[in-house]
């Protein structure tokens, strides 16, 4: 069927229009992260690898939980597309009441049980132990003001706003940078805390940027207008769908994450300036993430509107220009990670171990960008249309049939050491693109009901 030029012009505003902010704000609180690795990495080999060890680890719990977010977003998306008001409103506060038990119970347990968790990576008598734990501890303190920032900016996005949420975020990424450089360094009368300082910092955006967000959403401004009365929307009904959606949603990135951290031990088995050097790369590369995470949401906010609207056409038509959107903008980084490699290195640490390891491993990284860029479009597709088990087993596939075994046959027989655990992600993530092209042509998501 010929595409209508007028629809394309459409979309294609629509689209950019959401995307943007949502990449600006992905990247700047990546930058919350990458602050505390640059600024560590010219404090200390063992700080910056005490900061890579913890970072994966609060990482998968922070993936794990977004089945919420993601939920929320679908939800949202599809009762603004069906124009009502009330369901609108209902699915919001039913996400934020989710969000301040589970939030509320991860900054409880997970705080007091940093120094178990970080013992399943390294001996407790080592000093990176030591620091690992205090950054783990306190960063995974502010866990639910974390959690009910993104769920927030889930619901804003949904309704079409990526613009608020993303002034929310430079605001606070100002403050972290801030923080890391008087906290670590010990400027301005403070003492000198190096990775304690770092974790102080990032403790105080998040619950900042959480509470700023929380209080716009419940303002005249918001585009989702609740009330503390609307709490009492919670119904059974609407819960059930949320955790139908949420929990193919919850078990996606805990697989993805339970075989990232045993990625992770497998690097660590390397040594520490290999653990150092996987962190640096993973940060740079985060970068990369941005303009298909970007795209990602808008394409998940539009996917869900749209089929609110009973058009599966635009919604169709949404995910293939932004596929061609991800393409260029990604294919373009990885051809930035593959020419200066070096550079880019130079600007996250002065340690020459990590320089050299990182290098190959980085134009590794820049061959897995297009690939990376079109299954998370066609993530976020599946995501916006409600189905969360198509990601869950494409992923699967991916991380423990793939990368995993791959990367223990490449270290452990073929003794290619970080640069063969490197090498397993553009195959990973070339598999998952071919999987998700199959599962997208069958077009089951587009018949499914919220």
């Amino acid at each position: 069927m010929q595409e209508n030029q007028a629809d394309i012009k459409a979309v294609r505003r629509a689209v950019t229009h959401l995307a943007w902010p949502v990449m600006l704000q992905h990247l700047l609180m990546s930058v919350m992260f990458l602050s505390d690795t640059i600024m560590l990495g010219w404090y200390s080999q063992s700080a910056l690898a005490a900061v890579g060890l913890s970072g994966p680890i609060t990482m998968m719990i922070r993936l794990t939980m977004m089945c919420i977010p993601i939920a929320a977003t679908a939800m949202v998306a599809r009762s603004i597309g069906e124009q009502n008001g009330a369901k609108t409103n209902t699915n919001a506060v039913t996400a934020l009441t989710i969000g301040i038990i589970l939030g509320g119970i991860i900054s409880l347990f997970g705080a007091a049980l940093a120094g178990n968790i970080v013992a399943l990576f390294t001996p407790p008598s080592s000093n990176l132990y030591k620091e690992a734990v205090t950054y783990l501890a306190i960063t995974l303190s502010a866990f639910v003001m974390n959690y009910l920032f993104f769920i927030s900016t889930a619901i804003l996005r949904g309704a079409g706003d990526t613009r608020t949420p993303l002034m929310v975020t430079i605001f606070a990424n100002l403050l972290n940078i801030i923080g890391d450089y008087i906290l670590i360094y010990g400027k301005l009368g403070f003492p000198e805390m190096g990775v304690k300082g770092a974790a102080i910092s990032t403790f105080g955006s998040s619950v900042i940027e959480g509470l700023i967000l929380l209080y716009f959403l419940f303002s005249k401004k918001s585009a989702v207008r609740l009330s503390i009365k609307s709490f009492w929307l919670v119904n059974k009904a609407t819960l059930k769908t949320m955790l139908k959606i949420a929990l193919p949603a919850a078990f996606e990135p805990m697989i993805t994450s339970l075989g990232g951290l045993v990625f992770l031990k497998i690097v660590a088995g390397l040594g520490q300036a290999s653990l150092a050097t996987h962190h640096v790369i993973l940060r740079i590369e985060s970068l990369s993430f941005m303009p298909g995470m970007g795209l990602s949401v808008a394409t998940g906010a539009l996917v869900g509107q749209y089929l609110g609207a009973k058009r599966n056409d635009l919604a169709d038509l949404t995910s293939k220009q932004s596929i061609k959107f991800a393409l260029m903008t990604m294919g373009t980084l990885g051809l930035i990670f593959l020419l200066f490699p070096s550079h880019i290195i130079s600007v996250f640490t002065g340690d020459n171990d990590v320089r050299t390891l990182g290098i190959l491993c980085l134009m590794i990284a820049a061959i897995e960008q297009p690939f990376l860029g079109y299954a998370m479009i066609h993530q976020g597709t599946f995501r916006g249309a409600g189905d969360t088990t198509i990601p869950l087993f494409i992923n699967f596939i991916g991380v423990w049939l793939i990368r995993l075994p791959l990367a223990l046959l490449f270290i452990n027989i073929f003794h290619w050491g970080l640069a063969g655990a490197w090498l397993t992600m553009p195959i990973d993530w070339l598999v998952r693109s071919i999987i998700y092209k199959a599962a997208h042509n069958r077009g089951g998501w587009k018949k499914i009901r919220i």
